[in-house]
């Protein structure tokens, strides 16, 4: 089961990478949006991203942990497989500005994510990640 892992985690160094920066409309040009605004969706998630890749048929793998180059406050990407051998898995979608295109309008279909998540909150917003423990005051050490 580990091989079968490895394998997949191997093809897809090839695969087309997209980020969420690359159809957001709060983005702009210059801060690495690469499909007209008109056909952006706002804040889409990598978990939006795959899931509509996987409704059109496509193979995904989500790496959670990667930074986007011109942000580095934002985390993740999807690797998508587009071509298989030179050739096009689907042929409606032959190029990777053809597939940012089809994902913004496939993401504009998927039902609102819940709200469920955002209630847990009280600020209206929550934390990708915990908060640092506290550091220790350096009182009582000697400066040198």
């Amino acid at each position: 089961m580990a091989a079968a892992a490895s394998t997949i985690v191997a093809e897809a160094k090839k695969w087309q990478t997209i980020y969420p920066a690359y159809i957001n409309s709060q983005k702009t040009v210059q801060e690495g949006r690469r499909v007209p605004k008109s056909k952006c969706f706002e804040n889409p998630t990598i978990t939006q991203i795959a899931e509509a890749c996987r409704t059109l048929g496509l193979s995904v793998v989500i790496e959670g942990n990667k930074i986007y180059p011109k942000d580095t406050l934002e985390y993740g990407r999807v690797k998508v497989q587009l071509k298989k051998d030179g050739v096009p898995v689907l042929p409606a979608i032959p190029s990777k500005r053809r597939l940012m295109l089809v994902l913004a309008e496939e993401i504009q279909k998927q039902p609102p994510v819940s709200s469920s998540s955002s209630s847990s909150s009280s600020s209206g917003f929550s934390s990708p990640s915990p908060q640092p423990a506290s550091i220790k005051s350096k009182k009582g050490r000697k400066n040198k």
